[in-house]
């Protein structure tokens, strides 16, 4: 009888560590995702920049980060994107840190759990464009 026992802890020992690779496995396969979805967005995006102001490719990273600062720091652009938001109805869900990564990958002690599903496929870009509703709109020295 102690040894169906003990044969019954073996299995579910091994069990165990197999839920738990398959949880590392699926973390991997998230974090991969993500990464292509960062990716995708941030090419997206830049080509988004060359496209509108083509002046852009002749100037370099840096002084291209502080246009970028200058013109989407403004409080003008930040009310507006906010006001966009709210009228798509878009609150964009922030992807987990690093550390809350690393914190989840290391409690795999609890492997009673079920693991952790992909929860969206999409790039969690908004589609639509928003058009200048004038040429008066769009700044020459972007």
């Amino acid at each position: 009888m102690a040894i169906s026992k003990l044969k019954k802890i073996e299995r579910l020992e091994e069990s165990m560590e197999k839920m738990a690779k398959e949880r590392k496995d699926l973390l991997a396969e998230y974090k991969k995702d993500l990464d292509k979805q960062k990716n995708r967005r941030i090419c997206k995006r830049g080509s988004m920049i060359e496209e509108i102001q083509p002046e852009t490719l002749k100037i370099s990273d840096e002084q291209l980060k502080k246009v970028l600062q200058k013109v989407l720091k403004s409080k003008e652009i930040c009310d507006w994107i906010t006001e966009m938001q709210k009228e798509l109805s878009y609150s964009p869900k922030p992807a987990p840190s690093k550390t809350e990564l690393a914190k989840t990958e290391k409690s795999t002690a609890d492997t009673s759990s079920k693991p952790e599903a992909k929860t969206d496929e999409t790039d969690g870009d908004v589609d639509e464009t928003v058009e200048p509703e004038s040429d008066d709109d769009v700044s020459p020295y972007i």
